[in-house]
């Protein structure tokens, strides 16, 4: 008579998970009893809606691509097993995804205000779009009507872009980690490209999946240089919208937001050109002013010194004459040579006093003292009050020695 050999618990239990083992199970059924342990663990059972057979399920946190509440229908993926410790069956779930409009819409809107009270959607974070880039990386499905109308756009209105292009599929289970795959290889290109567009056709809320996924809504704000986001049509919205530096209502949008129209670019250089002329004509003009006044206090200051010198001289004359009538030739001589001495003083104070004055009228001197000539960019108009500027306004500064640009805050 045979004997069969008995199995300790461990070992009954292994063999029972190596019998289940295999083929991942596709489950679907409502969330009741959710809860996560520690920030790390996640457990929730999982029932039919109308019998009542429940499944445990168990999965780790950071696979948890969208948040779940009880009551919510979903599908889960992942191996059945016995858990070796408590020897109940469960599911150790490696993907979770709800299903059904209800459950969809529920799940964005949890996701939305979670990802909006950490500032993922706020405007002062967005990063403005570089102005006729030459490098881009583009993340789009090679197959889809989004990639080519973009691609039509962009080459109507400027051309010689250089285009990393990453295909990827933008529906479906592989969506998502081929999308994040795709930053963070254009994120590690050298040299880095200097926006990044990623974009696709509309479509349900489940179609959209992987564009409203916080994986990917962490990998845009993380992402180190401009994100578009330019997906079907104007009325979806998705949390890749909300997150990217532009959202674009269209992938043709996309295009027409990333780079100007080459012939309103040239009409605005023409005007700009004209403007920059103007400006010049006008500091040309103001210079001329300025060394004209200068030249008229220069020589007012120096017919002074000449008019003084005369009069002294004069006075000086008159006292000799006067005293060699009066004095005898040794007082006299003594006499003269002060008289020479002081009207020496005073000529030399006068011509001083003059010297001075031209070198403070002298613009290049005011400068060196600490001042400087603050002129509008736009049309270098000089400024001369706050209220002359506007915010966002550019700014010329001409100091003592160089110039600086600014801009007004």
């Amino acid at each position: 008579m045979d004997v069969q050999k008995s199995l300790t618990v461990s070992e009954f239990l292994l063999v029972v998970n190596e019998l289940l083992g295999g083929a991942d199970a596709i489950v679907e059924g409502e969330i009741s009893q959710f809860s996560v342990s520690h920030g790390k663990w996640v457990f929730f059972t999982l029932k039919d809606q109308e019998a009542e057979a429940v499944v445990e399920c168990f999965m780790m946190a950071f696979a948890l691509s969208t948040p779940l509440e009880n009551g919510m229908l979903v599908r889960v993926t992942g191996k059945p097993g016995v858990h070796l410790r408590s020897g109940r069956f469960r599911i150790s779930v490696t993907r979770v995804e709800p299903v059904g409009e209800g459950a969809l819409a529920r799940a964005l809107a949890l996701l939305k205000e979670k990802l909006a009270k950490e500032g993922l959607f706020a405007a002062d974070r967005k990063r403005a779009l570089p102005l006729a880039p030459e490098r881009i990386g583009l993340i789009a499905s090679r197959d889809s009507a989004a990639y080519s109308d973009f691609l039509k756009i962009l080459k109507h209105r400027f051309g010689g872009l250089e285009i990393l292009f990453c295909h990827v599929q933008v529906e479906g289970p592989a969506a998502l980690n081929d999308i994040l795959a795709a930053f963070d290889t254009l994120s590690h290109q050298t040299p880095r490209p200097e926006a990044i567009i990623l974009t696709r056709g509309g479509g349900s809320l489940e179609s959209l999946a992987a564009f409203n996924a916080e994986p990917l809504a962490r990998a845009i704000y993380a992402c180190p240089v401009p994100v578009v986001v330019g997906v079907g049509h104007e009325r979806d919205i998705t949390i890749a919208d909300l997150v990217a530096d532009v959202r674009a209502s269209t992938p043709s949008n996309a295009a027409e937001l990333l780079m100007p129209d080459r012939h309103a670019l040239l009409e605005q250089l023409k005007s700009n050109w004209s403007r920059l002329s103007q400006g010049l004509n006008q500091i040309i003009l103001d210079e001329a002013q300025l060394l004209a006044r200068f030249d008229r206090a220069a020589s007012h200051s120096l017919e002074r010194g000449r008019e003084r010198t005369l009069a002294l001289w004069g006075r000086l004359s008159h006292s000799v004459e006067v005293r060699l009538q009066q004095e005898r030739p040794q007082e006299m001589a003594e006499r003269l040579l002060r008289s020479l001495r002081e009207t020496y003083l005073l000529a030399r104070q006068s011509v001083v006093r003059s010297q001075n004055l031209l070198i403070s009228l002298n613009p290049s001197a005011v400068l060196k003292r600490g001042y400087s000539i603050v002129r509008r960019r736009v049309n270098q108009a000089t400024v001369r009050q706050a209220a002359d500027v506007r915010t966002g306004d550019e700014l010329d500064i001409t100091l003592g020695n160089g110039k600086i640009g600014a801009i007004v805050d």
